[in-house]
């Protein structure tokens, strides 16, 4: 009977999903601190925390990597879906019906002897439909983190992403909520156990999100688990005038960037841009 309570009590493991710069590396970062696996060599296969995600990415290169395959042998040429061109309808379809191939299953098996692990990965807005067949049976559960697509937006303005994929506002927005429909499609219509939150509810109400998400996944969390931080959103008034301040520095030469910054005091410089 001991055992068997045990077993019930064993945390979920967990597939983390929603577009980039929706909160999802922040939910990551608790079910981490928490014991969950992400991948073996973490050196080697996470990418480094940057200024703009302090805490880190906790997405596994392998599984990236699977990802990018999918997509690709979808038809869709990119290793992303935020970056470049769009993924199209046909694309999507197209996933759905792939066939799963032995290095995928060899990627699960990988991560099934280390429960409870967590996967990370925009990608799985798209992708997480071709996995479930293979994960059904597994104790395994989906949190769909979503958050205002303006907000993401002017994430995505900040770091420069709209230079890349040319989308104006309104097509920036249709790709940012195309994903989180992709995703919220598939786990109807699979019957995916999942939890949807909302990126504010970190800020506006964390105990009851942390209490909700731990129950969810039999893991125990706090409202200080969840370690939101004001100063790194910047979505608002002020995201808006560091962004100015960020353009006006970039069309600055490098000889007078570095004297401004060399005037301004550090505690000021780390107030204005907590990221660096």
């Amino acid at each position: 009977m001991w055992l068997r309570q045990r077993v019930l009590l064993m945390p979920s493991s967990v597939i983390i999903v929603g577009p980039p710069r929706s909160g999802t590396s922040m939910t990551a970062t608790f079910f981490k601190n928490s014991g969950y696996y992400v991948t073996e060599n973490e050196e080697s296969e996470l990418q480094q925390p940057s200024e703009f995600n302090p805490h880190g990415f906790w997405e596994a290169e392998s599984l990236r990597r699977c990802n990018s395959d999918i997509l690709n042998v979808a038809g869709f040429q990119f290793d992303n879906t935020w970056m470049y061109d769009s993924i199209t309808d046909l694309h999507v379809e197209k996933i759905l019906q792939l066939s799963h191939v032995d290095k995928h299953k060899e990627l699960l098996d990988s991560f099934s002897g280390h429960a409870p692990w967590l996967w990370k990965d925009p990608s799985l807005c798209y992708t997480l439909g071709y996995w479930w067949p293979l994960l059904e049976m597994l104790d395994v559960k989906v949190i769909l983190v979503k958050r205002n697509p303006l907000e993401i937006h002017q994430s995505f303005l900040r770091l420069k992403w709209i230079e890349l994929n040319g989308d104006d506002r309104d097509a920036s927005i249709r790709r940012i909520e195309r994903h989180m429909e992709a995703a919220e499609q598939v786990v109807a219509s699979l019957n995916i156990p999942h939890i949807v939150v909302d990126y504010s509810d970190y800020e506006r109400i964390p105990e009851e999100t942390a209490k909700r998400i731990g129950e969810f996944f039999s893991v125990n969390l706090t409202a200080s688990d969840i370690g939101f931080d004001k100063k790194l959103n910047t979505s608002g008034v002020r995201g808006r005038g560091i962004r100015l301040l960020d353009r006006l520095l970039d069309l600055m030469p490098g000889g007078l960037r570095k004297f401004c910054k060399r005037l301004v005091p550090s505690f000021i410089l780390k107030a204005i841009f907590p990221h660096r």
